[in-house]
This record gives structure tokens, sequence and C-alpha cells, in this order.
């Protein structure tokens, strides 16, 4: 589902990979003050599974990496909600797309589905919003750790060692 979130469709994978999947909401917004710099992310479910899904897209295009490069070097980590520090262009990209409806969505819909664990993914930049997400998630107790997975693939590193730990 991580390499799914770089589709402007994910619903036809998800389809195929699930036999009982669904699209829930799928969310982008501008991750920085260049307009063409967009963030990205869907909620899905596999009611076989019993499982929500949410998932993050990694960098996209060579202006939002050079960005993403820029921030690092430039702008101070930040405080997490979960403890330690992170990077701010993850922690913002994430706050962007949890406020643009994906919180809404996912809340509304775990609270009708209470048995369904959570999985959660991404890769690259996405991976790193998947990390933030899980550990906010987590920390305001919106759903019980050990009914939750964190699956990333090539996440860069998101926070500090208090982050880590």
């Amino acid at each position: 589902m991580a390499v799914t979130a770089f589709s402007p469709v994910p619903e036809k994978c998800i389809h195929d990979t699930f036999s009982n999947g669904e699209l829930i909401g799928q969310y982008t917004v501008q991750c920085d003050d260049n307009v063409n710099n967009t963030c990205s992310g869907f909620l899905a479910a596999s009611h076989s599974d019993k499982a929500i899904i949410m998932s993050f897209r990694g960098t996209h295009g060579h202006g939002e990496l050079g960005q993403e490069f820029i921030d690092t070097l430039t702008q101070p980590p930040i405080n997490f909600i979960a403890g330690g520090k992170v990077n701010p262009f993850f922690a913002n990209a994430f706050t962007k797309l949890w406020a643009a409806g994906m919180k809404d969505a996912f809340l509304s819909f775990k609270n009708r589905h209470t048995d369904y664990s959570l999985w959660i993914t991404g890769h690259s930049l996405g991976a790193a919003m998947a990390a933030i997400a899980g550990g906010t998630i987590s920390k305001l107790g919106y759903f019980p750790p050990e009914k939750t997975a964190l699956y990333t693939f090539g996440e860069p590193r998101v926070g500090n060692q208090d982050y880590a730990t």
C-alpha cells in the first residue's frame, strides 16, 4: 500500500489487493511555500482483514526534495507530542494532511469499526509522515498501540535520540 499512495487513483490497487477493500479518502495538500510541492496520503479499509490502512506518499519531484533538504539543514528540529524533536518539514507535512480531513475521517471510521487494526505505511517522505502519524495516534490515545502496525520503506531520519526512544 505504500506504493499505492503515489497513484492519483488508488482505488484500483486497493480493490486488486483486498477482496473487500474500500477507499475511505484521499488527501493532498501543499507541503511548503511552493505550490507544486504536494504531500498526499489516503485512508482505506480491508474489511476482510478488519484493518484500517493509512498510507503516505513519498517525495514528489526534485523541487520538493530540494525543499526537504534545505529545511533539514536550516530549520531546527521541533518538539514532538510523543517526545523528542523531529524534522520540521516531515512534521508539518503530516500536520497539514491530518488537518485536511484525514484525522476526522480516520476517527469517524475507527469509531464505527472498533474491532479493526491499524496499518500505517509510507515510502521516503511518506515513511517519515507514517512514523509521525503512528506516534501521534498512539500518544493521543486514538488507537491502541497493540492493534497498530507501522511499515516504512526508505524512511529518512525523522527525529533525535529522544524521539527514537
